[in-house]
């Protein structure tokens, strides 16, 4: 397994919910969690994504009752998810090209981490912190 694939450096405990779910209990997972979505699943399998910006848009601006909504009238159903094998570079040209900053992790369509643009500046970091190391040692040689 390479150092920089995604399962190396995704969140394993993703916060999911169902379709079934009120716009205002996916409001309150993200409070409590500090979060900025639920992954909404059918089983094992993410079938959506639910994000503030989706709270805002189609519950606040739109002065709708969070209690009465429920999630599967505001979830991003085109779903982009990323296979656990992939490299972090290929996720953040997929996170580029279309233009979102979390992605579900899948092995299959079963659902195992999350992976968000977060993450991969923590692992650039990581990556610019082993190449300083490289460097400092190649100096002192």
């Amino acid at each position: 397994m390479e150092l920089f694939q995604v399962e190396q450096w995704m969140n394993k405990n993703v916060v999911t919910c169902s379709r079934e779910a009120s716009a205002s209990n996916v409001a309150e997972l993200m409070y409590r969690n500090n979060i900025g979505s639920v992954v909404v699943v059918e089983g094992d399998m993410p079938v959506g994504i639910v994000t503030e910006r989706d709270i805002v848009r189609q519950i606040v601006a739109k002065k709708r009752n969070p209690d009465q909504t429920s999630v599967m009238e505001i979830m991003s159903t085109s779903l982009v998810t990323v296979e656990v094998g992939t490299t972090i570079s290929q996720v953040s040209e997929k996170m580029v090209k279309f233009r979102i900053k979390k992605m579900p992790v899948v092995d299959g369509a079963k659902l195992k981490g999350i992976i968000t643009s977060t993450d991969i500046v923590r692992t650039m970091a990581a990556f610019n912190k082993l190449y300083e190391v490289k460097d400092i040692i190649e100096l002192g040689a």
